[in-house]
């Protein structure tokens, strides 16, 4: 990771999330976390704030907050992988409050308070995120959430395993499920 200091902080963010979910999906997780923890560490408040906006400026402005938020996912994804489970619990509470459709954030925290070993605030979260989706559209959570869920309540062992299951990760018996 090379960094330019005359860069614009937009260019390096997005390199470094590029680089950050690569080396996630090639399960090296520490540089994974690096490489995130400082894109997201480039972020100093809500993109294009103070400037007024038009129609492109939104939509761009849209399109910056949706990087920031998958680079978020992608490094609490490595952060739970690595077992930073408590840490990632206190970071994404705020989170999933101002993005209360995204279902990986959800799952994300349910199975970090899970590990933490927070099992009925992790059981809370689903049905606050079950609520939230019947009020706003009328659906229920994703198969791989309501799969997380019933694993919870069970009390699925392999869940308190780092790098061992993930909001993906199917129960055993059941069908591979549809990531959303």
């Amino acid at each position: 990771m090379l960094v330019d200091t005359n860069d614009l902080d937009l260019l390096v963010f997005s390199e470094l999330a590029r680089e950050g979910r690569n080396l996630l999906r090639g399960g090296d997780l520490d540089a994974a976390d690096d490489a995130l923890r400082f894109a997201l560490s480039l972020w100093r408040g809500p993109v294009l704030q103070g400037v007024p906006k038009s129609w492109s400026l939104s939509d761009a402005a849209a399109n910056l907050d949706e990087e920031r938020l998958n680079a978020f996912e992608d490094w609490a994804e490595a952060r739970l992988t690595l077992g930073r489970h408590v840490d990632v619990a206190s970071q994404l509470r705020p989170w999933v409050r101002a993005n209360p459709l995204r279902e990986r954030l959800w799952g994300q925290f349910m199975l970090a308070l899970y590990r933490s070993g927070r099992r009925g605030e992790a059981l809370q979260v689903f049905h606050d995120l079950r609520r939230g989706l019947d009020d706003e559209l009328g659906i229920a959570p994703s198969a791989p959430v309501r799969n997380l869920h019933e694993r919870i309540l069970r009390g699925d062992p392999e869940l308190l395993v780092p790098g061992s299951a993930s909001l993906y990760t199917r129960a055993p018996g059941s069908a591979s499920p549809a990531q959303d």
